[in-house]
């Protein structure tokens, strides 16, 4: 069965949910909305399993999206909640997707899963709320991956309560309240991978807890926060992938190893630099009016591509993401004269490079419509056979 583009309001006092699924499979829900200052959930799934939720949008509930008891293999796509009590809760749920949702602006955590297994956490944004952007209690062989976490009251992902097993990578924790990473409470054998952690108030991460063990950090990116960018306290932590390629330090002396602070001792044995945005210089250029086939490419290249702009004599005329590739510009049907091209690429973290080609169009010094090569022979020929027609007539008539 299938609910959809369906209005749910209801005064606050009631308490209940304005979806509840009890001991339900198969069911799918989508393009509705929950918008009311209630006592209760936006959708509340208990016991329930294999159901689809698709683009809805919670506003001002007591919390989101309330999964519990034993509520398995359920899938969440691009929902928003905001201003409610608490984004997206999972509670014992094993083998979820969370995909492209939106947790923004709540009194709460945006993301809370508690005693989760084989969870897959994806392409989710967490910002501005209260606690925790992700928090994970108790919950083994997840896959947290490019989720952007900005912006909340307390760390961007918090990891507790002996979760273990578990995969984080690709992630953005930026300009949160406290730390980008928390881990304590026993929670063992995680890996972290391809991470942005900036800006954040406290340590990038923080592994302060002695009981933390045997987690692995290398290729995250580690930039102006205000504590340490990593603080470990636990045991056996690994800060490099233990052959070539640890992380990147924004405070990095740039040699030897790149000590960790902490009571640990850690080391990352091959901290690496991030290459900031350049662009190479490609040639002016100058054609005729009225020919076609003429570009601009540019081989921009930065560590952390991020966006790219182009300006045709100042005003933009192409924009986008940069994922650092190519980027290449046509600039045929221009009229005559000089004609500037800028190109402004951008890297995650703010930093820019920009060049500038110079396109010249001539005009057509012909003036006029081309003829075709056919037309000019046939032409010619004509002429030729009517200039000896003239001329045999003359000599007939002069031997007359």
């Amino acid at each position: 069965f299938e609910i959809q583009d369906c209005y749910f309001s209801a005064p606050s006092t009631t308490g209940t949910a304005a979806v509840e699924f009890w001991y339900v499979t198969n069911g799918k829900v989508s393009n509705c909305i929950s918008d009311a200052s209630r006592g209760g959930e936006g959708f509340l799934i208990a016991g329930s399993s294999n159901n689809v939720f698709i683009n809805n949008t919670v506003v001002d509930n007591a919390k989101g999206f309330d999964i519990i008891q034993s509520s398995h293999s359920n899938t969440l796509i691009e929902n928003t909640v905001t201003s409610s009590g608490g984004g997206y809760s999972l509670s014992g749920s094993d083998n979820s997707k969370l995909i492209g949702n939106i947790a923004a602006d709540n009194p709460g955590s945006g993301f809370r899963l508690t005693e989760c297994f084989n969870t897959t956490v994806v392409n989710n944004t967490s910002t501005g709320n209260t606690l925790f952007g992700f928090s994970l209690r108790d919950c083994t062989n997840n896959t947290i991956s490019n989720n952007t976490c900005a912006s909340n009251g307390y760390s961007g992902f918090s990891m507790s309560h002996s979760s273990n097993h578990n995969t984080l990578t690709e992630n953005s924790a930026i300009s949160n309240s406290a730390n980008g990473f928390f881990i304590y409470g026993e929670s063992s054998y995680n890996t972290f991978t391809s991470n942005i952690i900036a800006f954040n108030s406290d340590e990038g991460i923080d592994l302060s807890s002695s009981t933390s063990s045997n987690n692995t950090f290398f290729l995250n990116v580690f930039y102006d926060n205000g504590g340490a960018n990593a603080r470990d306290d636990g045991a056996n932590n690994t800060w490099d992938d233990g052959a070539s390629s640890g992380n990147y330090w924004d405070d990095y002396g740039g040699d030897g190893s790149y000590v960790i602070s902490g009571g640990a001792g850690s080391q990352d044995r091959y901290p690496f630099e991030i290459v900031r945005p350049t662009i190479d210089t490609p040639d002016d250029l100058s054609y005729t009016e009225g020919t076609t086939g003429h570009s601009i490419t540019w081989n921009p290249v930065a560590t952390f591509p991020s966006s790219y702009r182009v300006l045709k004599n100042d005003t933009i005329v192409d924009s986008g993401v940069w994922n650092g590739s190519e980027i290449v510009i046509e600039v045929d049907g221009l009229p005559p004269g000089l004609h500037k091209y800028k190109l402004i690429v951008e890297d995650g973290f703010g930093n820019t490079a920009n060049d500038i080609v110079f396109v010249s169009v001539v005009a057509d010094s012909e003036g006029g419509p081309s003829i075709p090569r056919e037309m000019v022979t046939l032409g010619v020929g004509i002429g030729a056979a009517a200039v000896v027609i003239l001329l045999s007539y003359a000599l007939y008539t002069k031997g007359r």
